[in-house]
């Protein structure tokens, strides 16, 4: 699952087609609440890595066991899409 966590507005300006919008600040909650298998893969992004590499200790600390950190909204573009 390849999670965005941007603000919503940041998402509302461009985002990847597969991506899901789980913003920082809210991810601990909106993230157990759509996925239930904590070994479910968890690819995280966001502008620069910062904030994505933040949600990825949040989800390790709540128990996702495959929470990885994608970096910049670049790199994940070209992981994601294969380049």
């Amino acid at each position: 699952i390849v999670i965005d966590v941007r603000s919503p507005h940041e998402f509302d300006s461009g985002h990847l087609l597969q991506a899901y919008n789980m913003p920082l600040d809210r991810i601990e909650v909106l993230l157990p609440s759509e996925v239930r298998d904590k070994n479910k893969v968890l690819l995280l992004h966001c502008t620069s890595g910062i904030r994505s590499n933040m949600a990825q200790k949040k989800l390790v600390n709540i128990g996702y066991k495959n929470a990885f950190n994608l970096g910049s909204y670049e790199r994940a573009e070209k992981i994601v899409s294969g380049r």
